[in-house]
């Protein structure tokens, strides 16, 4: 995962280009579902602003930083998520879950939410763009906390005392995604050693498996392999053309637009703290992707 910076302001503003009803529109409801205490709309049109978000982000996921079509034929290929669940959310991992995946955290991940997040169903830092697997296969309902659950808020800002485990990488309303999860190779890891923020980066690659899904993987390798001659030709020399080339490839593959960018910001880190083990970790990637084609 990557930050996309954008404020709270911008967005309305993009969103406001993009429709100029639509913030009108989404205080009404808003407004209705206060009156309910319940999320009860049978119209939803958030989709109308997918083309916000996918500017934002990119066309990237935001969560496992694929790279999808972008608009307007790539529209069908993102959802609109809502990251904090607009109606009830259920408790994660569930019993099948934790069985599949073998979890069995030292830590509490919070309870059910039978009421569910309905007064930031339309607000515009509730919203990612994301895969169809992220959001339909990996999240659906769930949105596990270490704190308490904050019921009747209307502002996400107000729910960072919910401690989730789940990362918001729009805006600087959550911490940078680059200092909970860092890469080792093309495996995803906590950055930090011990601490909140390693287990919030062993629950995310375990929710959104991370580590589990074959197209993440050989497309991290498949970025790591297009960056690895770059990197020694830019480190090997000192000036030119050649090295100018080198640069910019570098500096595109570590691009907010470019597929799993963090991974190959990693990989660059590590390059250049030991070139023999980014070597050795290019030769077990080209294994890796002739023993899954």
């Amino acid at each position: 995962m990557i930050r996309y910076p954008v404020t709270e302001a911008q967005l309305r503003n993009m969103i406001n280009d993009r429709s100029g009803t639509w913030l009108l529109r989404a205080q009404q409801k808003t407004d209705e579902f206060r009156a309910a205490h319940a999320y009860v709309d049978h119209k939803a049109f958030w989709s109308a602003i997918k083309p916000v978000y996918l500017s934002v982000q990119r066309s990237k996921c935001a969560y496992c930083e694929r790279k999808l079509e972008g608009p307007p034929e790539g529209y069908i290929e993102h959802d609109i998520e809502h990251f904090r669940p607009k109606k009830g959310v259920k408790r994660w991992p569930s019993t099948r879950i934790a069985r599949e995946l073998h979890l069995n955290y030292p830590f509490s991940l919070g309870e059910a939410f039978d009421e569910g997040y309905y007064l930031l169903a339309y607000h515009p830092l509730n919203y990612v763009t994301a895969c169809k697997v992220c959001n339909t296969r990996m999240k659906g309902g769930y949105f596990p906390i270490a704190g308490s659950r904050m019921p009747g808020q209307d502002d996400p800002s107000h729910l960072v005392v919910e401690q989730p485990f789940l990362l918001y990488p729009l805006g600087d309303l959550d911490a940078d995604p680059q200092e909970i999860i860092a890469f080792d190779g093309w495996l995803a890891v906590p950055k930090q050693p011990a601490g909140s923020e390693h287990q919030r980066a062993r629950v995310i690659i375990d929710f959104f498996r991370l580590n589990l899904r074959d197209e993440l993987i050989q497309g991290r390798i498949r970025m790591m392999l297009l960056v690895f001659p770059y990197l020694k030709t830019y480190y090997a020399l000192s000036g030119g053309t050649e090295w100018d080339l080198a640069g910019e490839v570098i500096n595109l593959s570590e691009s907010p637009g470019a597929p799993h960018s963090s991974c190959v910001r990693s990989f660059h880190a590590l390059y250049q703290r030991d070139a023999v083990r980014a070597a050795d970790l290019m030769a077990e990637a080209v294994a890796y992707l002739k023993s899954h084609l």
